[in-house]
């Protein structure tokens, strides 16, 4: 092949057609390499490195015209990211593409609470506590969002990018350790069952002798605690501070007594008249 390059070129030149360096120019050929893939290509060309091109990037090869075996691999791990034969005609540009293989990415949420998680076009998944999930992905780099639900809707936990290798399984591990509740607890000492409003919403009705555990925002909670018949035995506004539980004992009262019903006063002391004496 060389000897034929050689003996064409000097026949441009006697015939006077193109110079020799315009004659050796026609005579080759460029692959243009476009890497759309995140990390690197080696280029073989018939089984000779060639260079390499960095990922995102473009590069250009001279070649010789005719058929040629063009392979891209990963570098370290020789994965074939892609092989062809390929023509390549003199005074020509040929355009190869790499594509980011499919790949997995396994995740594990290593929290005790449930975890949303997505991962490049996935649809958002519960991962529940302490287990895996495998995903499909695009390798090179995947961005990975964690969000948990709390109170006031779901949190945003991380939002990290985890590398994928071409040829293997990537894993990646979620922590989260959620904050102390804020709570309030309610014991009832009064006897009887009483009803519990906390900030104007109804929580139920606490049995004499049990306790009622309340999840609350942090800062001022309005508690109020009657009895079925509606007597006010408690009314208060409480502050509870961030991750802390604060208690409230309800504690017997003494009964009322009215008018009303003899038989609900209290017994009359003794009457016990002195003694007098004359002298």
């Amino acid at each position: 092949m060389n000897a034929l390059k050689t003996l064409l070129i000097a026949m441009f030149v006697m015939l006077g057609l193109p110079s020799q360096a315009e004659a050796s120019a026609w005579w080759k050929s460029n692959l243009k390499i476009v890497n759309e893939f995140d990390g690197a290509a080696d280029v073989f060309v018939n089984g000779n490195y060639k260079g390499s091109v960095n990922g995102d990037r473009t590069r250009v090869f001279e070649v010789n015209p005719g058929y040629r075996q063009v392979t891209l691999r990963r570098p370290g791990t020789g994965y074939v990211l892609l092989s062809d034969r390929e023509f390549f005609y003199s005074d020509s540009t040929t355009r190869l593409t790499i594509k980011a293989p499919k790949g997995e990415l396994k995740i594990r949420n290593d929290s005790p609470v449930p975890m949303l998680i997505s991962a490049c076009a996935n649809e958002p998944r519960w991962v529940e506590p302490f287990t895996n999930i495998v995903l499909p992905v695009r390798t090179g780099n995947v961005i990975v969002k964690s969000q948990v639900r709390e109170r006031e809707g779901l949190k945003t936990l991380t939002t990290k990018t985890v590398w994928a290798e071409p040829g293997a399984r990537a894993s990646t591990t979620l922590r989260y350790t959620p904050p102390a509740k804020t709570r309030l607890t309610v014991v009832n000492h009064d006897g009887r069952d009483v009803r519990i409003v906390m900030n104007g919403r109804d929580k139920g009705t606490l049995r004499s002798g049990d306790r009622m555990v309340l999840d609350v925002r942090p800062g001022e909670v309005d508690l109020l605690a009657t009895e079925i018949g509606g007597r006010v035995i408690f009314d208060d506004d409480l502050f509870v501070s961030r991750g802390e539980t604060e208690r409230v004992d309800l504690l017997p009262r003494a009964p009322r007594y009215t008018t009303a019903s003899p038989a609900s006063r209290p017994p009359e002391r003794p009457h016990c008249p002195l003694a007098v004496s004359a002298y």
